[in-house]
């Protein structure tokens, strides 16, 4: 890649990853008011609400400066394709496999942490929503999240890394979308996650597509545990069913290999032009603080 052309990449990419970086910030800037106002207020805010508003509530100040952010970086409109029920499907139960194997992977990683630090384990996410009410779970977790999250991860950053090609625009959007965690309970669903939310979403050209697979992953993770009785059979049945969607993932993952498709772009990316830019430095460096904050202090 020649020079000129090399400080026009790194201009690109260093764009998208001070987007992501204004949208961390967001985030922790936004759960330290809420905590100061919560507190201020001695707890007049209903903590339901306060915990809600502190999930969430960063994405209204977010995504429009994420959107004004990337404005002048052009976008690569993946090729609009008819949506088969029987591929969404197939695409939630790979989506519930993938994230379920992942969360199993970090719970691992996780556990030698804290092994090797002398501390007990924790997960304050699960903590949170265990508190809140089953219906503000799936109003936050299920269905305001996911939205926010596709629209910055796959429009705004995959469909923009698409310049590369889909399969480089997937990994490094799905390396992103897990580093933006921050934490090792969810790297690596996330991670597998993201792969399949950016390939539903070149292979469609539709951006409902993977809203709709995360909303499905994300309330059968989290909403659905809140629904059971609670009694062993249930739980019981809950891991069986769980096992079943599991194997029948990864089978329809081996099977269809083949048919997995990735249009090319007209960039070949390099690590320079990629990562070694002042935006992404930074997204990475917030993430791996962030990452060692919970590893560690928590």
């Amino acid at each position: 890649m020649e020079e000129t052309a090399l400080r026009r990449e790194r201009k690109i990419c260093s764009a998208l990853g001070l987007m992501l970086l204004a949208v961390l910030l967001c985030s922790v800037v936004w759960s330290f008011l809420m905590s100061g106002l919560y507190y201020m207020t001695n707890g007049a805010i209903p903590y339901v609400l306060y915990l809600a508003l502190t999930l969430v509530g960063h994405y209204a100040l977010s995504l429009p400066l994420a959107f004004r952010m990337v404005r002048r970086v052009p976008r690569v409109e993946p090729a609009r394709r008819p949506v088969e029920p029987l591929a969404l499907v197939r695409w939630i139960v790979i989506g519930l496999s993938l994230t379920w194997v992942g969360a199993l992977v970090g719970v691992v990683v996780n556990q030698l942490i804290y092994l090797a630090t002398g501390r007990v384990s924790s997960n304050d996410l699960d903590q949170i929503i265990d508190m809140m009410p089953v219906g503000l779970v799936v109003l936050c977790v299920s269905v305001i999240a996911p939205v926010c999250e596709e629209i910055v991860f796959r429009y705004l950053l995959a469909g923009r890394l698409a310049r590369y090609g889909q399969a480089s625009a997937a990994f490094i959007s799905a390396l992103l979308f897990a580093a933006f965690h921050g934490n090792f309970s969810q790297f690596f669903l996330a991670f597998a996650a993201g792969l399949l939310l950016a390939y539903a979403y070149f292979r469609t050209g539709r951006l409902l597509v993977p809203i709709l697979i995360h909303m499905a992953v994300n309330f059968s993770n989290s909403g659905v545990a809140l629904l059971l009785p609670p009694s062993d059979t249930a739980y019981a049945l809950y891991g069986f069913v769980s096992l079943v969607i599991t194997v029948a993932g990864i089978a329809l993952l081996i099977c269809g290999r083949r048919d997995i498709r990735w249009d090319s772009g007209w960039r070949k990316p390099t690590l320079r032009a990629v990562f070694l830019n002042p935006g992404m430095v930074l997204i990475f460096a917030a993430c791996f603080a962030e990452f060692a904050m919970t590893a560690f202090l928590y």
